[in-house]
């Protein structure tokens, strides 16, 4: 699983927040091409500034993330998040006591 880890400046260990799609194959910034626009960059440029450390990641099979998308089940999407922890867990640059799930699905 490849993604990107945003770190506040001003604070030494910042509580950190996981970014997680869910609605089809998407990459880390959850790329809309019909309207040019990166949702979980402005997210995470957005949580950072607030002082909240921020991981995005691409979804399996999308961008540098291996993997096939249409094969994985919620099981596997949820053993993602779970890697996504874990791999939190191992940094001395965060609060690990302080990690929250923030997940943005399209309905409609």
């Amino acid at each position: 699983m490849a993604g990107t880890l945003t770190l506040p400046k001003a604070i030494k260990k910042p509580p950190v927040a996981i970014l997680i799609s869910g609605s089809g194959p998407q990459n880390r910034d959850a790329y809309l091409k019909p309207f040019n626009h990166k949702p979980f960059l402005v997210l995470a440029d957005y949580l950072t500034k607030q002082g909240i450390a921020v991981l995005r990641y691409d979804d399996r099979g999308v961008g540098e993330s291996q993997g096939k998308f249409k094969d994985a089940t919620s099981f596997d999407f949820a053993l993602d998040v779970e890697a996504a922890i874990h791999f939190l867990k191992t940094r001395n640059d965060i609060d690990t006591s302080k990690i929250g799930l923030l997940a943005i699905v399209k309905a409609g």
